[in-house]
């Protein structure tokens, strides 16, 4: 049975992948590897998952960032729980978080 929840070398909208019915929107477990991962999105980064040898198409890190307050609630950003996203293109996707979980995207960015 084939892995639904994997991509390979994929054109990927990551509003596709949503289940409607699921409030607040979240992916969870999703691997993505060499993919060309579309927005519009902002997501936020939750538990384990890592970003590593992606290419991000903005100018500037700080274009995609969204910084949000401790203990803040906001709407309409999508959780990413337990997914991976290895050597993939990423457009039209902002990152959404607390000040220190920015300083460890920015990090692990470069």
């Amino acid at each position: 049975m084939p892995n639904d929840k994997w991509y390979d070398a994929k054109v990927v909208y990551l509003t596709d992948l949503l289940d409607r019915a699921v409030q607040p929107p979240l992916l969870t477990g999703f691997t993505f590897v060499g993919c060309q991962v579309l927005g519009p999105a902002v997501v936020t980064l939750l538990d384990a998952g890592t970003l590593q040898g992606c290419r991000f198409d903005v100018r500037n890190i700080e274009e995609m960032l969204f910084e949000v307050p401790e203990g803040a609630t906001k709407t309409g950003i999508v959780g990413l729980a337990n997914c991976t996203f290895e050597n993939c293109e990423i457009r039209a996707v902002g990152i959404a978080g607390t000040p220190d979980s920015l300083a460890k995207v920015r990090q692990g960015l470069g």
